[in-house]
This record gives structure tokens, sequence and C-alpha cells, in this order.
């Protein structure tokens, strides 16, 4: 009996078939394993978080904490161009008005001039620049340019007002002479004192001190009863000086 010949292709299945069957087998574990733990899934929907946040509401006096307040430098002020380096700044201070119950600041006025009268008698020959007055020492009629007082020799001279030793000096004429001068321009002249003045030049007098006293050396007027003749200046015009004693104090003798 004549014997059939075997197919080697399938020789070859049947001796290497049990290891095709598990190389498939270990393909398929492969690609179900790859497909198993790389393929993303799908939430589930008792996963997902649905609840409804509403945003936080700070309160009013809500204030960061920054962690401990005494790690925090100090930064020291850079002093500025009208403060010396080095120093610190002076706070603004609150003005007297703006302190409460603080008392408004006494204002001071300056207190008015005194005139005094420069000698106790009263007036005898007044001021006249406009109508002529009659000169018995000369004998003619002239403008008087200032006011004679009644006085007796000896009398004390008191400065008319507060003012400054301008000038002492001896005139042909008028005799001892004192010029004071004063406040807004006004000037004063004792004219026929005697040699024994009791100030000097440079001198700063108050009203009603010592001048000197009244004696006999006004030539100019030698004719007349003893007298003080006293001339004032305003800005350098001729003034009566009557018009500063309107008002003025009587002249109270003194040692």
């Amino acid at each position: 009996m004549r014997k059939l010949a075997r197919n080697p292709a399938v020789d070859f299945f049947e001796d290497k078939g049990f290891y095709i069957i598990l190389f498939l087998c270990v393909a398929a574990i492969g690609i179900s394993g790859y497909v198993l733990f790389f393929t993303p899934k799908a939430p589930s929907s008792e996963t997902i978080d649905t609840a409804v946040y509403e945003p936080a509401v700070l309160p009013d006096d809500y204030a960061p904490v920054l962690g401990n307040q005494e790690d925090i430098p100090v930064e020291e002020p850079e002093p500025t161009e009208d403060a010396p380096e080095g120093t610190a700044p002076v706070p603004d201070q609150p003005s007297a008005a703006a302190e409460e119950g603080a008392a408004a600041p006494t204002v001071t006025q300056p207190s008015a001039p005194v005139f005094v009268r420069p000698v106790a008698g009263a007036l005898a020959v007044p001021y006249s620049d406009q109508d002529l007055v009659y000169q018995p020492t000369f004998g003619d009629w002239r403008a008087h340019l200032g006011a004679d007082y009644a006085a007796k020799l000896g009398d004390r001279v008191y400065a008319i007002t507060d003012g400054t030793v301008e000038d002492v000096y001896t005139d042909a004429l008028q005799g001892q002479c004192v010029s004071l001068q004063h406040a807004d321009g006004l000037k004063t002249v004792y004219m026929g004192l005697g040699d024994k003045v009791k100030v000097k030049k440079g001198q700063s007098v108050k009203a009603g001190d010592v001048l000197g006293v009244v004696d006999d050396t006004n030539a100019a007027e030698s004719a007349q009863e003893p007298h003080l003749h006293v001339e004032a200046y305003r800005d350098g015009e001729h003034i009566d000086p009557e018009s500063l004693l309107a008002g003025g104090s009587p002249t109270e003798p003194q040692e």
C-alpha cells in the first residue's frame, strides 16, 4: 500500500501550534491591559460636586494679619531740605485758636503820649505867626513864633513830653536853650534858662522831667517880666505850643 506524502506547512503548524496559541494569548492580554489602564474613563455622576458656592463677604473691620509686627522694620523719614540732616521732623502744632478753651491773645494798644505844662505859670504872650505882636524890647511889631509862660526866676522848667535831648546851647539873644526831639517829627525848644542845665545832649527824658530853671538870660525879651519862652516845630514848621498842651496835666513841683 502506497504511503501519502505529508504537507510541510501542516507539519510546521502541528509542531509549532502550541507556541503560536500561547503568543496570541499573551498579545491579547497585553492589549487588554493597555486599554484598561490608559483609556480615560467618563466620570461617574456620583463623583461630580454639584454644590453652588457663594462668594465670601469680609467684615468692615477686617484687617489682614501680617505676622509678628515686631519683625517689621520701621523706615525712618528722609530729612527735608528745610531741616538739617539727623533731626526728626517737628509735627504740626495746633494753633492757639484751634485749642479748645484757649484764651484769645491780649492785644496791647500803645499808650497815648503824655503832655505837661513847661512851668507852673499861665500863658503870658500867645503864639502868633500871622498877627503881629508888639515887642517891647525892640519897640516894634513882629510875629511871635513861640509862647511865653509867666514864671519867677528859679522856677523849674519841665519837658513837655517824652523825648531825647537834641542839643544844649547858648544863643546870643535867647540865652541858655535846650532842644528836645520827640516822636512823630515833633521838636520843642526851651529858651531863657539858667546856666546850670540839668540834662545833656543825647539824654532820654520823660514828660515832666526837670530841664533847668528860669533865668534872665533871654536878652531878646528882657523888657518883659520873667518868663519862659517855648517854641514847637512839627516836621520843621513852627506850630503853637499851646496846641500840644490842650488838656495837658498841670505841672507838679519836683524836688
